[in-house]
């Protein structure tokens, strides 16, 4: 699926839950650490959340040292049942 297919899926309410799942992976990925993605990228953090295998996990962890989504990449490993380090948010 092309990034832009996946940017504007990610803004449709419709289609939101459909493309949470893992055959969405890779393009939730590339746009999660797309740093030109400006507010998709936020959604795509989230979405993560939603995706419970290790790439997954491996990512948010380290998208926590990002300030621009470290919010929205606790928040989704809190959906995962993973808790992020409290000390990471020391670092923003």
């Amino acid at each position: 699926m092309a990034a832009g297919t996946m940017e504007a899926m990610l803004w449709d309410d419709e289609l939101a839950g459909a493309v949470v799942d893992e055959a969405a992976l890779d393009d939730l990925l590339a746009v999660a650490l797309d740093r030109t993605r400006g507010s998709a990228r936020s959604i795509a953090v989230l979405a993560l959340g939603e995706i419970d295998h290790p790439r997954s996990v491996e990512t948010l962890a380290e998208l926590l040292a990002d300030p621009h989504v470290a919010a929205e990449a606790a928040a989704a490993l809190e959906l995962l049942g993973s808790h992020p380090d409290p000390h990471a948010f020391d670092l923003l």
